[in-house]
């Protein structure tokens, strides 16, 4: 197995790194790296449900839709993520083959880390990973996440969208109490020294060699993060269909905002005024500016911070 070191903490190459090293290097790899404060999103899910979008963007955490199925998980450079790849070449790894390791070297770093309902490792109870994995040939790409000393407090508030408003066929995400594995340690040792330790316990249960890309595979890479992962395309374009059904109260007036989107985009407007403003904002994008600029001189404005 190959261990490529990781320093970057930019969420959108360290997408694409991962995509890079699945699609093309052909053996078994091993990734740690940590992020810049980020929402991830799965795969299949409504972003705009599972989010708090405009509170996120006033923070500057960033928002990026992974290759992955699953949830919605926050990073910060407390939280430290892995990713393994193994071949299977007859039969398809299951979670528990890639979470059994991770929690023997957890317990022999003296983490009480236990295996929770959903594909998770929670201590007490508590979820301190949850992980997501697919596959591609005869290979499994397994990768999750390890709340050391994440943001309990920005995690609960940035990673809750408004899901009662929405209709959607998204995977929605699945609440769960949660822990930072910090707090089960002696010594409150920094989440550098930890990311060292676990390193060296995974280099040595899975006997991993260390390699390095090249400087035309770091630029492929970049490329592929600029391209994709950094895109409004890939992260809001490539979400599902949704239907979007909320009661406000604007200037005094009580209304009733009702749409229809597909592809990050309103594909058909139905309250308030559709004779009026289904002609504005159908086609456009759901992101505030767009929207804005739709409803400019309607005086709608005040609906664009309730619409996502």
């Amino acid at each position: 197995m190959l261990y490529f070191e990781n320093q970057s903490r930019d969420p959108f190459f360290n997408q694409a790194l991962e995509e890079y090293v699945f699609e093309q290097i052909k053996d078994e790899v091993l990734l740690l790296w940590r992020n810049e404060p980020t929402l991830v999103c799965g795969r299949y899910q409504n972003i705009f449900a599972e989010v708090d979008i405009q509170e996120a963007q006033r923070q500057g955490v960033r928002l990026v839709r992974r290759m992955t199925g699953g949830g919605t998980v926050f990073h910060d450079p407390g939280n430290i993520n892995y990713a393994i790849i193994r071949h299977h070449p007859n039969q398809i790894i299951t979670y528990d083959a890639f979470l059994e390791p991770m929690i023997h070297v957890l317990q022999s770093m003296g983490v009480p880390a236990e295996l929770i309902p959903g594909n998770g490792l929670g201590i007490g109870g508590k979820k301190i990973s949850g992980s997501a994995q697919c596959c591609s040939g005869h290979r499994t790409l397994h990768h999750g996440t390890l709340l050391y000393d994440t943001d309990m407090n920005r995690l609960a508030q940035l990673a809750n969208g408004h899901r009662r408003y929405f209709s959607s066929r998204g995977t929605p995400s699945v609440p769960w109490l949660v822990t930072n594995i910090q707090k089960y340690l002696a010594g409150d040792q920094p989440v550098e020294t930890f990311q060292e330790q676990l390193l060296a316990a995974l280099k040595q249960h899975f006997s991993v060699t260390e390699a390095v890309l090249m400087p035309q595979e770091q630029r492929i890479i970049q490329q592929l993060a600029k391209e994709k992962y950094e895109n409004w395309e890939w992260t809001f374009g490539r979400n599902p269909g949704y239907g979007f059904s909320r009661n406000l109260q604007i200037q005094g007036q009580d209304i009733l905002a009702e749409y229809e989107a597909k592809n990050g985009r309103i594909a058909r407007w139905q309250s308030p005024d559709p004779d009026r403003l289904a002609q504005r904002l159908e086609g456009s994008r759901l992101h505030p500016a767009d929207l804005l600029k739709a409803l400019d001189g309607t005086g709608y404005e005040e609906l664009v911070p309730w619409m996502i």
